[in-house]
């Protein structure tokens, strides 16, 4: 919840710069008057083109009609902002300065949309995961009854918890056999919401369990199996758990030591910073001495720094990242924290899936284009061999 109320915080504030921008603008037009009849300025209307156009992709919909609702509510809420703030700035004086700072103002108003959609975008995603997660947890908390609300080939109807499913992809639920169905078209059953599902997105009520069933209790089957895991680790070996995100990291360290297993992380101050690495990088392992380290898998706080104390590595997650490149250059580096010269115990890996979300769809598909690109690569070293 916290990252999604960031990135509406984020969206707000860039959409009072970008009205802000456009009133500079608009102010400096009636000075030019035909001379702002230039790119990306519409001097008819008086508007930046780029961010006319944003204002016409929120009123055209965003693929998702909760989270239209809320960004044309932040948009509404960064243009009343600009509009109640003070006009700042005078206008030069010189003509010729005057259309260098318009044009030059144009230029940074587009950026700030560019923006605008990344972060456009980002909370589209970011109210489909949290939309899926409250219908996860209302499932396991039992609060739905015998049958739910859903999505069928005949409209809204109350389905059997038997016969629901949940897109991992959006959160929309909907009867199993349609869901199916509407997944061979990777299309969501909810008219409006352009997320594109797939078999692999729909996730069975009936595999949820419920709260009273779950062996993971508060925090989760995943963060319960990690817990145990730690827990049959022999008592002199460490070990390094990577996460990605600080709020996901929070709640590993908190489900940590609810279960008595005490950790280190690096944050803080440079001494303080050093301190933890020292601690952890000491030889012999005490009894009240911690034995895992918590490490973000962006944080180059401890890189390059020698953890061979350690000899297991846990990801919490697969990493979520842009490209192929990126995100085998991080695991590489993870790894090779423990996995290097001076090592001189057997290096263990594990890794932690939730099964039929994006954990699985992340992983397969990175692993897919490693193996693609691993192939392609020992064909051009056959190919340079042989020519040689």
């Amino acid at each position: 919840m916290s990252q999604l109320k960031e990135c509406e915080q984020q969206l707000r504030k860039e959409a009072h710069g970008a009205y802000a921008h456009e009133h500079q603008l608009q102010k400096w037009a009636k000075v030019l008057k035909e001379r702002a009849a230039i790119n990306m300025w519409d001097p008819k209307e008086q508007r930046h083109a780029h961010l006319a156009g944003w204002e016409r992709e929120l009123q055209d919909g965003v693929g998702d009609a909760e989270a239209g609702e809320l960004l044309a509510s932040l948009a509404e809420a960064g243009r009343t902002d600009a509009e109640n703030e003070p006009r700042k700035g005078k206008t030069p004086a010189d003509s010729k300065k005057l259309e260098k700072d318009f044009a030059d103002q144009l230029w940074e108003l587009r950026e700030t949309i560019h923006e605008l959609r990344a972060l456009h975008k980002e909370l589209v995603g970011r109210v489909r995961s949290l939309r899926f997660f409250e219908k996860v947890r209302d499932m396991q908390q039992g609060s739905h009854g015998s049958t739910v609300e859903a999505h069928t080939a005949t409209g809204l109807k109350a389905v059997p918890v038997a016969d629901l499913g949940i897109l991992s992809c959006c959160g929309h639920m909907g009867d199993m056999k349609y869901l199916l169905e509407k997944a061979e078209k990777q299309e969501c059953p909810v008219v409006d919401c352009t997320a594109a599902a797939r078999e692999s997105s729909i996730v069975r009520a009936t595999e949820l369990g419920t709260d009273s069933a779950m062996a993971g209790g508060r925090y989760g089957c995943k963060l319960t199996a990690v817990v145990e895991k730690i827990k049959s680790i022999p008592a002199e070996e460490r070990v390094l758990v990577f996460v990605q995100f600080p709020d996901l990291m929070n709640k590993v360290e908190e489900a940590l030591v609810a279960h008595g297993i005490q950790t280190l992380k690096i944050k803080g101050s440079a001494h303080q910073m050093t301190t933890a690495m020292e601690k952890f990088q000491r030889e012999d392992i005490g009894p009240e001495d911690e034995r895992v380290l918590l490490l973000e898998l962006h944080n180059e706080s401890a890189s390059g720094a020698n953890l061979t104390t350690a000899n297991h590595a846990i990801f919490v997650h697969p990493l979520h990242v842009g490209s192929l490149y990126k995100y085998v250059a991080c695991e590489t580096q993870a790894i090779g924290r423990i996995r290097r010269y001076g090592q001189k115990k057997k290096v263990h890996l594990w890794r932690y899936l939730a099964v039929d979300t994006v954990d699985t769809a992340i992983y397969h598909e990175r692993s897919q284009a490693q193996a693609a690109l691993e192939k392609e690569r020992e064909k051009k070293k056959g190919a340079r061999n042989v020519a040689l």
